[in-house]
């Protein structure tokens, strides 16, 4: 259901990869412990802003995620 705020290609394209693998795989911490649904999205957030991104389409994003993700 993201597709139409981050489309396949373009700013947030990388950054929606890396999000969805972190979702499926449990990609852990350098201490061990998996990531949590928030920091995963945080750090899709930050990844769609340094692909440039505006901010209140990251920001979007972000709050769909955040309202609609499932980890």
């Amino acid at each position: 259901i993201m597709w139409p705020l981050v489309p396949q290609t373009g700013p947030g394209s990388w950054s929606s990869i890396v999000h969805d693998y972190m979702y499926t795989y449990d990609v852990l911490k350098p201490n061990g412990e998996p990531f949590n649904k928030k920091e995963i999205d945080q750090i899709f957030h930050i990844g769609i802003l340094s692909e440039g991104m505006s901010k209140f389409k990251a920001y979007m994003s972000y709050r769909a995620l955040r309202a609609v993700g499932v980890h």
